[in-house]
């Protein structure tokens, strides 16, 4: 569908104008945390209208850490946000705005998306003769931007919450690549 094409383009520039533009020196470092990386990834997979079978594996796996995500930073976020909390610290009235778009179409679409596509059946989105394929170069790709973009991999202050989020999310990963192989296979 066009509709989902566009709305994926639209999605991808928005989401790289405010993390590398609008709101870059805010984010700092952040900006390359894995939840923004993905956003790319669902934009892909939106633009190519769910046909991109690697990225669609992707936005698969990491729902559940999403939903984790989703659940405890952003919640945590949009309180603190409702108190008035970044008025204080620094932050430019002006970008207020901005910096709350920015973290409802951080996590959000992706639990949604990922969460459609469970409901309307994985297997659409996979077949059965490359599924392996995409498995190993979806999850190459997807560790492989994590360890190589997300500061939290090689700095030694964020090290031990990132040991926690990769245990997290290679169980799941895991357990998901099994349960998707046996539908997609069978």
């Amino acid at each position: 569908m066009i509709i989902i094409r566009i709305l994926g383009l639209f999605y991808l520039v928005l989401r790289l104008w405010l993390t590398e533009k609008r709101l870059k020196e805010f984010l700092d470092y952040q900006r390359h945390f894995m939840s923004r990386t993905l956003n790319i990834f669902l934009s892909i997979v939106l633009i190519t209208d769910f046909e991109a079978s690697i990225f669609s594996f992707i936005v698969l796996t990491v729902l559940p850490v999403m939903i984790l995500s989703l659940i405890t930073a952003d919640i945590r976020f949009f309180i603190r946000y409702h108190k008035g909390y970044f008025n204080h610290h620094n932050f430019k009235k002006y970008d207020g705005f901005w910096f709350l778009l920015e973290r409802i179409t951080l996590h959000i679409p992706l639990v949604f998306t990922g969460i459609w596509m469970w409901a309307t059946g994985v297997h659409f989105y996979f077949d059965k003769r490359s599924f392996i394929e995409v498995v190993v170069v979806g999850s190459v790709l997807m560790y492989s931007a994590w360890f190589l973009l997300d500061r939290r991999a090689y700095d030694p202050k964020y090290l031990p919450n990132f040991r926690n989020l990769m245990t997290v999310l290679v169980t799941i990963s895991l357990s998901i690549t099994i349960n998707q192989v046996w539908k997609v296979l069978i």
